[in-house]
């Protein structure tokens, strides 16, 4: 049984433009039955993220039991080793301030692929993967700590689901 660990834009993109509860409720019912299940999993950060707007979308992740997980050792674990891949990256890009703090470092995105290291996940995202290097989108970081990624099609897809 594969998991799957969200990012934010696994959860606005679709809500807001691509499967939106009141058009596609399977989709959404089927996220339901995998977070019961325990196949969909996202790190607390994500709530904090989702949590900005306040609005239906937040309301209906918060009703979602045991989807946000809390930091343990393993995630911690991870988490130093994702931070130390970000920060090299970003030493190696142009016109940067090497010493400077990337913010992609500075939101949940570290933590959703630490999640899924330490889980043995697969990480859904809403982001495209860079095509120039050194890349901070999280496929590319997620292909640089050997953690899968995939779209929300393509998690669509695993589910077996016909929208």
């Amino acid at each position: 049984m594969r998991i799957f660990c969200l990012d934010t834009s696994a959860f606005i993109e679709p809500w807001i433009r691509r499967y939106p509860i009141d058009v596609f409720p399977t989709y959404w019912q089927q996220l339901e039955l995998w977070i019961s299940e325990q196949r969909i999993i996202s790190p607390q950060e994500v709530c904090e993220d989702i949590k900005k707007k306040e609005d239906d979308l937040y309301k209906w992740v918060k009703r979602q039991d045991g989807l946000f997980k809390m930091p343990e050792a393993e995630v911690q674990k991870a988490l130093q080793n994702v931070l130390n891949i970000y920060q090299a990256v970003h030493r190696q890009r142009r016109h940067v301030d090497p010493n400077a703090i990337p913010k992609e470092m500075q939101g949940s995105d570290p933590w959703v692929i630490a999640q899924a290291k330490a889980s043995s996940a697969v990480v859904v995202s809403g982001e495209s993967r860079g095509a120039n290097e050194p890349c901070l989108k999280i496929p590319n970081i997620c292909a640089r700590v050997q953690v899968e990624c995939m779209d929300v099609l393509s998690l669509i897809r695993e589910m077996g689901l016909k929208l």
